[in-house]
């Protein structure tokens, strides 16, 4: 919380700089709205997938990153836009390889993941937000059903303890 509090500061004081309050407001737009692109883009690669392994023991890197993973599909004129986080299964892959290479990596992703038979997941930006939505809706309700179950036997025990005290 020391960090945030910090970086509050820092931050208002870096914009009281700004002359005018139509800069201020105009400043303050441009940057959220590049920022929230980014934070879309590593939204949709990185939360809507499970990370519950079917196999943790045995399953192996690339399969991990595969399965983690997905890519977000946009015409090649458009990845200046995305910079290069639309392939995220070939930069999990390929941590190293400069984005502008992703592209050329992908065909022979998807023709391995065929051959193995893993299924490699991508989706246009705004199927990618839909299903990126209802998989953080899944996982709420099932944190919900898990903290409802830990309230109930939370009370069951409390509830075995008034008996047994009570005898």
């Amino acid at each position: 919380m020391g960090c945030i509090g910090v970086f509050f500061v820092w931050f208002s004081w870096l914009v009281s700089h700004i002359p005018t309050w139509p800069y201020l407001v105009l400043y303050l737009s441009v940057a959220h709205s590049v920022s929230a692109v980014l934070h879309i883009q590593i939204t949709l690669s990185h939360f809507a997938m499970s990370t519950e392994s079917p196999d943790p023991v045995y399953e192996c890197f690339a399969a991990r990153q595969v399965r983690t993973t997905m890519d977000v599909i946009c015409p090649t004129w458009l990845d200046w836009f995305h910079g290069g986080l639309q392939f995220q299964i070939e930069h999990h892959l390929f941590p190293r390889l400069p984005r502008h290479k992703l592209r050329r990596v992908q065909p022979f992703v998807k023709s391995l993941c065929r051959k193995h038979g893993m299924e490699f997941k991508e989706f246009s930006f705004i199927d990618g937000n839909v299903y990126t939505l209802r998989w953080l809706g899944e996982v709420a309700s099932r944190v919900k059903l898990y903290n409802g179950r830990e309230e109930h036997s939370a009370q069951a025990i409390a509830s075995i303890k008034k008996s047994l005290r009570a005898q």
